[in-house]
């Protein structure tokens, strides 16, 4: 797999980062923009140099499709979802190390950060309901229950008061966020 990055002008490539043998499954830019955390089809995760490409970090894969890597506001955490094993996964990216690890949230399809950095939204593609996370817990803290089908999407809004889902229902809501 690879990723390429381009000049937003030109369209042409001004360099690419590349994994043998990987197919590439999500990819996200840091809020600084310094680093770029890449997931994989084999489970992994890797962070990235986005001006040389070299490699910061690498957690090695579980043998299932990684993706939805999603930095906090900070830049100071990372979430990864393995939607095949029902599992969400909160990373230090300084250091590496796993903080959470959960179950349970179903096939995680998108995530979203409180602009505060303290809690996980997830939405999952197998249920019709959001999940809340507190990051320094790890408990779930709400559920956002009205869609009729599985979730596509979540948000946050800026201010952090409401959470915005879209469902395979053809609905979008918007709740607010306790």
């Amino acid at each position: 797999g690879r990723i390429d990055i381009r000049d937003a002008d030109t369209g042409h490539i001004v360099r690419s980062l590349d994994a043998p043998g990987q197919d590439v499954t999500g990819f996200r830019f840091s809020p600084d923009g310094a680093t770029l955390a890449a997931t994989y089809r084999d489970g992994s995760i890797r962070l990235l140099d986005p001006t040389n490409g070299d490699e910061r970090m690498l957690v090695a894969g579980n043998g299932t499709l990684a993706t939805h890597p999603q930095f906090d506001p900070d830049g100071s955490l990372l979430a990864v979802a393995w939607p095949g094993i029902h599992r969400l996964a909160l990373f230090d990216v300084a250091t590496g190390t796993m903080l959470v690890d959960h179950g349970g949230f179903g096939a995680a399809t998108a995530a979203s950060w409180s602009p505060d950095g303290s809690r996980l939204a997830v939405a999952s593609d197998d249920r019709p309901v959001a999940s809340v996370i507190d990051v320094d817990s790890g408990d779930e803290v709400q559920q956002l229950v009205g869609h009729l089908g599985a979730l596509a999407d979540i948000a946050w809004s800026p201010d952090g008061r409401s959470i915005a889902t879209a469902g395979d229902d053809g609905s979008a809501r918007v709740f607010s966020a306790a």
